[in-house]
């Protein structure tokens, strides 16, 4: 199963979350007939953290539970294998916007995970001070949100070297906090941190990409930098149109940017056209 961890691994990194999928769920078929607990749990958990990628959070929400449960029968609630699966339901809550549950879920894998030997550590440290920063994010306590980002760029750093996507992540996640902190500086800053980590890994057709350059247009609009900001929308909008489906939150990003254009052009039929897409896609995708 190995071989097919590492495919499955590897489409999970370059977004292409259906086929990655697939072959989570064979190693699931194949780890059902073998008997083989660990390898069952672990796609499990992979098809967790896939289905939360393209906001399915109740599909996440629903496997993160089995790999809960199966987890404390084979290994105890103190193994990786539970602890990672825990990690993933804390993330489907915070994608349902529970994130009262999301924290408590998120700190149960903290006081657990100072005790994981090191090389276990590192699998949970990147995402599990993610998943508690974009918690504080949601709920608009930036300080909180920045401590914990700025902890999860300092591992990812450590463990995959500076020019890691995982690094690039966070970056953007940085970038969207100091947006909203009003430091526009700041934020330009990690935003094209992001985006040229993620051009030189990736090349320009992935949607890493295209959420750096929703980051980036989100900066021109704010400085009325119009023209700029409806180029680097419509390339992300290009660019999602290859991977997602049409009601993926990721259009409503989009939509709400063209918006803000319109907006700000005083061109109010439009702006009230686009914002309602917007509206219709976080409806029907992420809920009220």
């Amino acid at each position: 199963l190995d071989d097919l961890k590492a495919i499955g691994e590897r489409l999970l990194l370059f977004n292409k979350f259906d086929s990655a999928a697939v072959v989570f769920n064979k190693i699931n078929e194949i780890a059902r007939k073998n008997g083989s607990d660990a390898d069952l749990i672990y796609s499990l958990n992979r098809l967790s953290e896939t289905y939360a990628s393209v906001y399915e959070p109740d599909r996440a929400e629903t496997l993160a539970k089995e790999a809960i449960k199966l987890s404390d029968e084979k290994f105890g609630i103190q193994s990786i294998e539970h602890l990672v699966a825990l990690n993933n339901l804390g993330n489907a809550h915070y994608l349902k916007g529970k994130h009262t549950e999301a924290l408590a879920e998120f700190n149960k894998v903290m006081k657990q995970y100072n005790d994981l030997p090191e090389e276990k550590r590192i699998v949970l440290a990147s995402p599990l001070n993610l998943g508690i920063g974009n918690v504080y994010y949601s709920k608009y306590q930036y300080r909180e949100a920045l401590n914990y980002f700025n902890h999860a760029l300092q591992i990812n750093i450590k463990s995959h070297g500076p020019t890691h996507p995982n690094v690039a992540y966070v970056y953007m996640s940085l970038g969207n906090l100091y947006r909203n902190m009003g430091s526009f500086s700041n934020a330009w800053e990690h935003y094209d941190k992001a985006s040229k980590l993620l051009l030189s890994y990736f090349g320009e057709m992935h949607p890493a990409v295209a959420t750096s350059y929703i980051g980036l247009a989100d900066l021109y609009a704010s400085g009325r930098q119009f023209d700029l900001a409806i180029q680097y929308y419509l390339r992300a909008q290009s660019i999602y149109e290859q991977f997602f489906k049409p009601q993926d939150p990721r259009f409503g990003d989009v939509y709400l940017g063209f918006g803000d254009v319109y907006k700000g052009e005083a061109e109010y039929e439009k702006a009230i056209e686009n914002y309602q897409k917007a509206l219709d896609i976080y409806m029907n995708s992420v809920g009220k």
